[in-house]
Parts: structure tokens; C-alpha cells; sequence
């Protein structure tokens, strides 16, 4: 009568684990809650086998006349069905998790593998040969240990391939040193399991049994290798996709914030057309020059940056003209030196507005109208790199380089994102110096790439 065990199985995944599984600081309350309703269901079972007068199928030919032989059946019943529902109805949360949620709590995939394992030591504990508890009780302990190890080994392929071998070597490229793991590992485990069946608790013909079955299960084991592979495969994609996600999350939000600036374009370059005109009518040379400059900005930051990658003398146009217009606000005592050494800015691409926060914050932090004030720097394009050097002093912000370096943080982290590998950024503050060094790999390209 299974009907008993369907039941557990529903109140599991229906109740208990909804419950309590999900707040890990209730897990013991879960656990016993568990092994209660299935040893009530369990005892439920077995009064109405025994008042039916039906025998439970693994207990056939037996029978319990005693009180202590009734409570032994009556345990082995509930144990049985306790590892039958309790692993099936882990493996469907499991998957359910996996398929609605996307994600699997810590403490259910911790306990699914311990039921999983749980179920391979009760299989090899019931495998050739057999020995009685009550009538062997020493060769019943030994082959409850080395069933144990057997286990172990087995397991040792999938754990030590998903949470040591491929995130330490061969997500690295270290290929040589993972399949040498690996043929360690398979050479290991026959030795091991060789050396088992040769103790001489075993008869002669029980080792001849046993050792036919090395090679049967070293396939089986390499199974188990496979698995492995598909369990961090999974994991890995589950993880990546729910990245993925939050950064197209953040990438939407981060382009509402820019839609809510770019307030009518159309008509600030109108605007900005008429007063180039009438700068023009009044002939005011500095005035039209400073127009046309901030026109070029505004159609670079709007038209331009929403491409992935621009050529880098398009940026340089860029950096240009916002120098030339911050000059326009500073006193002539501030000393502003900009050196470009760029020959080869028209062959190399890189991303759009990568070096402006820097500047920017150069002006902000660096300029000032009470002291004596200078802002360095130097771009410099060279065997396909770009080098980018800026140093400022920084007046009355002692105490606030965190929070100036917030803007900073944005760039190291989009450099990081973009340039994984090929850039190096060094920031630092000396002597009331703030310093900042790139070098970035650049791109080689006659025209940028639209997204």
C-alpha cells in the first residue's frame, strides 16, 4: 500500500518544505516534523497490513510473533519509505526551483546530496555478498565499512571533478594538470577497490565475484564523471543567465536615467543654431568658437556614444573641445598642460567617454580659485595602446577622496567589464597629488561598430 507514501511525499513538497525548508534557521524543526508524519503514515500502513492480514513483500516468509520483531518491521517499513519519498520529493523540488525560480536554496541542494548519497551506500550495502546482521554481525560491520569507502570513491568523482578539478584547473586552461587529476584519480580508485576485495575476510569465490565487478564499475564511475560535468555545467549557466539579467536590468534602468536627459535635442541644437547666428551677427569670434564647441559635444554625447566602440581621435576631438570650454571659467593663474601624441589615433577604436571622468573630476577637485592650481596630462597612442596620465592637486577635498572617487569606481568597474584583460588602471594620492595612470589595448578598426 503505497497510498501512505504518496501522501508523505505531497505534505513534503506541498507543505514542509515551503514551510520550513526555505528558512534554513528552522531545519531542525522541518527534519523532525518529517520523520514524525512519516512514521505516523508508516504505522497507519502497517495496522491496516496487519488487520488485512497482508505481508509487506520484503518481509515475506518471516513471522513476527514477537513485540520486539513487530517493532523491527514496523521501523524497517518506516525507514524504507522514509528513503524512498524523502530523496523523490528533494529531486522534484530540486527541479522545480530550478525551472520556476531559477535558483536552488543552499541548505535543499545540500541536503539533496546527502539523501543522494545517502540512497548509494543503502544500494552497495545490499549488493554481493550478503551477511546477515543477526547472524554475522562482525562481516555485517566490515562490509558497512567498506561499503562506505566504495562510496566514497565513487562520490569522489563527481565532488572533487565539480568543486575542485574544474574551477581550479580547468576553468583556467590548466588542461595538462586536470586530466592528470583525473587519470590519478581513475587509477586510485581501481587500486583502492582492488586492495578491498583482497582482504582475507572474503572466501576465494567471493573474491572472484568481486573483482569481476572492478571493471563495471569503473564504467560506472565515469558515469558519475559525466554527471559532474552536467551538474557545473547547470549550475554555471543558471548562474551566468541570472547575471545576465540583472545587467540588462541595471543596463535599462541606467538608460531611462539617460533618456530623462536628453531632453528634446532637437531643440537644444536648434537653440544653440540660433545663437551661433546671432553670435555671428555680432562678431564675437570667442563666442562662436565656444558655440560650435559645445554643439560638437552635445551631438557626440547623443549621437555618437551610443555606439560600442568610436575611433580614438573622435575622443580626442571630444576631450579637446571640453578642455577648451573649462578654460573659459578658470582664471589664467591655473595652469592647464594637455599633451597629445597621437599619430596613430585614426587606425585604433575604443569605447566611447572612457577618459572623461577623469578629467572631469580633475577639474572639479583639482581647480581652485583660491590657490595656485595645475592640471597635467598627457594621451598618448603608441603599439596599439593608448596611454592616459592626469595629475591635479586637490583643494579642500582631504577628506573627501571617497567620495570623489566614486565617479572613478564606475570607470574602473566599466574598464573591467570592457577591457578585461587589456587595460591596467593605478590611482593614487600622493602629497596631496592625485595621480591616475591608464594603459588600455586598443581595437583596430576604420569605423566603430554599432550596437
Amino acid at each position: 500500500m503505497w497510498i501512505t507514501g504518496i501522501l508523505a511525499f505531497y505534505i513534503n513538497i506541498c507543505v514542509f518544505i515551503p514551510s520550513y525548508l526555505h528558512n534554513n534557521s528552522r531545519w531542525f524543526k522541518y527534519t523532525c516534523l518529517t520523520l514524525l508524519v512519516i512514521t505516523i503514515l508508516s504505522s497507519i500502513e502497517f495496522g491496516l497490513d496487519y488487520l488485512l492480514k497482508l505481508e509487506p513483500v520484503f518481509i515475506r516468509g518471516r513471522s513476527p510473533n514477537t513485540f520486539v520483531e513487530t517493532i523491527i518491521i514496523f521501523g524497517a517499513i518506516a525507514f524504507v519509505k522514509t528513503i524512498i519519498v524523502m530523496p523523490l520529493s528533494y529531486l522534484f523540488q530540486f527541479i522545480k526551483d530550478l525551472i520556476v525560480y531559477k535558483k536552488v536554496s543552499v541548505f535543499a541542494e545540500i541536503s539533496l546530496h546527502i539523501l543522494i548519497i545517502a540512497m548509494f551506500y543503502l544500494l552497495r550495502i545490499m549488493e554481493y555478498p550478503q551477511w546477515a546482521p543477526e547472524k554475522t554481525p562482525f562481516l555485517f560491520l566490515f562490509k558497512a565499512v567498506y561499503s562506505f569507502i566504495l562510496v566514497t570513491i565513487s562520490l569522489s568523482f563527481f565532488y572533487l571533478n565539480s568543486f575542485w578539478f574544474i574551477p581550479s584547473f580547468l576553468t583556467k586552461g590548466k588542461y595538462m594538470l586536470y586530466f592528470s587529476s583525473l587519470i590519478l584519480m581513475i587509477i586510485g580508485s581501481v587500486l583502492l577497490e582492488w586492495a578491498i576485495y583482497s582482504i582475507p575476510v572474503f572466501t576465494p569465490e567471493q573474491i572472484n565475484v568481486l573483482t569481476k565487478t572492478i571493471v563495471p564499475s569503473l564504467a560506472f564511475k565515469l558515469l558519475i564523471l559525466l554527471a559532474s560535468f552536467l551538474y557545473q555545467f547547470t549550475k554555471d549557466w543558471f548562474k551566468h543567465e541570472n547575471l545576465r539579467k540583472k545587467l540588462e536590468s541595471e543596463k535599462l534602468l541606467t538608460e531611462l536615467d539617460l533618456l530623462k536627459l536628453q531632453v528634446h535635442p532637437h531643440f537644444l541644437f536648434n537653440t544653440l543654431n540660433n545663437i551661433y547666428s546671432q553670435a555671428m551677427q555680432e562678431d564675437s569670434p570667442k563666442t562662436v568658437q565656444s558655440i560650435a564647441r559645445l554643439s560638437g559635444l552635445m551631438r557626440y554625447m547623443l549621437e555618437e556614444c551610443n555606439q560600442d566602440l568610436v575611433l580614438v581621435n573622435r575622443e580626442l576631438e571630444y576631450i579637446r573641445d571640453y578642455i577648451s570650454l573649462q578654460k573659459l571659467r578658470i582664471d589664467q593663474h591655473n595652469q592647464i598642460k594637455a599633451d597629445y601624441k597621437t599619430d596613430q589615433s585614426d587606425t585604433f577604436l575604443i569605447a566611447p567617454m572612457l577618459l572623461i571622468p577623469f578629467i572631469e573630476n580633475a577639474f572639479k577637485y583639482g581647480i581652485s580659485n583660491k590657490f595656485v592650481s595645475f592640471i597635467h596630462m598627457k594621451i598618448e597612442v603608441t603599439d596599439g595602446k593608448l596611454l592616459f596620465s592626469i595629475q591635479n592637486p586637490i583643494h579642500e577635498h582631504k577628506n573627501r577622496q571617497i567620495s570623489t572617487g566614486l565617479g572613478l569606481l564606475n570607470v574602473g568597474r566599466r574598464l573591467t567589464h570592457l577591457y578585461p584583460d587589456n587595460h591596467k588602471l593605478s590611482i593614487n594620492d600622493k602629497d596631496g597629488i592625485f595621480n591616475v595612470n591608464l594603459t588600455i589595448k586598443l581595437s583596430y578598426g576604420l569605423h566603430s561598430n554599432r550596437r
